[in-house]
């Protein structure tokens, strides 16, 4: 009882100014480490004469540790701040693998179609350069597919909305929480919607279940599949994408089976948490 106690009143003691506090805390360690452990990795280098055509990839290995430091630190933060451990997140039994599988489908559906309508509508009165960033070889599928999925979710889901949870209430805290995820993630004009939309499905079904366990995979599969060079195939007999003034664009079939996907997707979450995470009404 002692330790309920002991909990409770970090909890109290939680507000909403200290835990956007924490989270700013969170983000500008993220910036520093991020960036400062890959530049110093570089430099070093180069002064111990490493090729510069290894400098990306040692960008990258250095930019994750720093990640992952950060994600150690946003962990200490908070439990000083609200008493979550991360362990009580990472919840096995009980595990629904099926939630998982959907929420995949879904969330890659609900970005392929924002992404569709997205640049559809801007390929009309704007014209950009084609997104020509490659990343190829094993060093960034690890990155990629392992720690970033791994890394990310336990800085933005556990980290940030833990933060906020107790104290904010549910609209605040999936929203604030997304909007950084997404301004991180932005990689150009067009999949802005798509990022938003598809982290805050994600950040959706932490909220209601609390086990990190679910976005980690969903993450993990969704950057996997982000690998299938789907620029490249028909289906049926039309090019899964076309270009247009430099923006993306699905081909009819493609589009209509991901919308198709992303109903059914949706019709299953909604039935999964009436089923398994009936609450009080709450989102």
């Amino acid at each position: 009882m002692a330790v309920v106690r002991e909990k409770e009143s970090v909890l109290k003691a939680n507000s909403r100014v200290q835990g956007i506090l924490g989270i700013l805390v969170c983000t500008v360690l993220m910036l520093v480490f991020m960036r400062g452990f890959a530049l110093a990795a570089v430099f070093a280098a180069d002064l111990i004469g490493i090729h510069p055509m290894y400098d990306e990839v040692i960008s990258e290995v250095f930019g994750n540790i720093g990640l992952a430091l950060t994600a150690f630190l946003a962990c200490k933060i908070v439990y000083r701040q609200t008493g979550e451990r991360l362990s009580d997140h990472l919840e096995r039994k009980p595990f629904h693998f099926t939630l998982v599988i959907v929420l995949t489908i879904t969330a890659w559906s609900l970005g392929e179609v924002c992404d569709h309508i997205m640049g559809l509508i801007l390929s009309g009165f704007v014209r950009i350069e084609p997104d020509a960033m490659e990343m190829s070889g094993w060093v960034y599928f690890i990155s990629i597919v392992i720690c970033a999925p791994v890394i990310e979710e336990i800085i933005f889901r556990f980290g940030y909305m833990e933060l906020l949870r107790k104290n904010s209430g549910a609209v605040f805290t999936l929203l604030f929480s997304t909007i950084l995820f997404a301004a991180a993630h932005t990689y150009n004009l067009q999949n802005t919607a798509e990022i938003f939309v598809c982290t805050l499905l994600c950040a959706y079904v932490y909220y209601r279940t609390g086990n990190l366990l679910y976005t980690i995979l969903e993450h993990a599969l969704h950057n996997l599949m982000c690998y299938i060079p789907l620029g490249q195939m028909l289906f049926l007999g039309e090019p899964v994408y076309y270009e247009s003034n430099g923006f993306i664009l699905a081909g009819t079939p493609w589009f209509v089976m991901n919308l198709t996907l992303l109903l059914a997707g949706v019709a299953c979450l909604i039935l999964f948490f009436q089923k398994q995470y009936a609450v009080d009404g709450s989102l």
